[in-house]
Formats: C-alpha cells, structure tokens, sequence
C-alpha cells in the first residue's frame, strides 16, 4: 500500500507483521529528476539541441531514475521484512540503497548525455 500524500509505503498489512517506510524527500525521485531536467534544460538553450532527442533523453533517464528508486525501496523492504531489525535498516538504506542509487543515477545521466547528443558529430 503506497500513500501518497504521506510519502509511505506499507506492506505486509493484514499479517502478523506489517512495516511502513516513510519516504523523505531526500529519498524520493523528485531530489534527482529536478536537476536532471535543469541541467537538460540549459543544455538544449545553450547547445541548441533539438527538442526531441533532449525530451527523449530527460523521459528515458528519467524512467530509469524512477525504476532504480523503485527497486532501492523494494530492496530496503525485503531486508527489513527478512532480519526485521535496525541494522538490517541501515545496511540496505545506508549502504546497499546508497550504492544502487549512485550507479543507477550515472546509468540515467549517461543514457540521457547519449540520446540527448545522439547525431550530434564535432559539437554541430
């Protein structure tokens, strides 16, 4: 169960043991999608991209920002749900979520940077 309006995400309701994470903004997609479209943004004005290819790069890096925060949240669940514990917590938020964050966040940068300058030859 996901409420939106308070940023949580619940599962295992109705069992024995249910959990909750409450999602900051620091951890949402949000804190990585508004610089992404800022710097695509400057970059169209300034390089004169074409529209197209700097709007398909911003909604596929995106969709990959999206998909790997997903699985970050889907990964700290299982953990907590598993060893049900603070430092079960702490490894896969702190450690494993931040890991997975940084690396799928290059990998929507980079595959954004490729389809944004796609054709792009000498900086034409």
């Amino acid at each position: 169960l996901v409420i939106g309006s308070r940023g949580a995400f619940y599962w295992g309701l109705g069992s024995g043991e249910p959990h909750g994470l409450r999602i900051t903004g620091e951890c949402s997609s949000a804190y990585v999608l508004g610089p992404l479209l800022a710097v695509f943004g400057l970059l169209a004005f300034q390089r004169r991209l074409p529209w197209r290819r700097v709007l398909l790069g911003v909604a596929a890096g995106g969709a990959v920002v999206l998909a790997v925060n997903m699985g970050r949240i889907v990964v700290i669940a299982d953990s907590v749900q598993r060893w049900n514990s603070e430092a079960a917590f702490w490894w896969s938020h702190v450690v494993v979520g931040s890991l997975v964050a940084v690396i799928g966040n290059i990998v929507a940068l980079a595959l954004a940077i490729r389809i944004a300058f796609a054709g792009d030859r000498a900086g034409t």
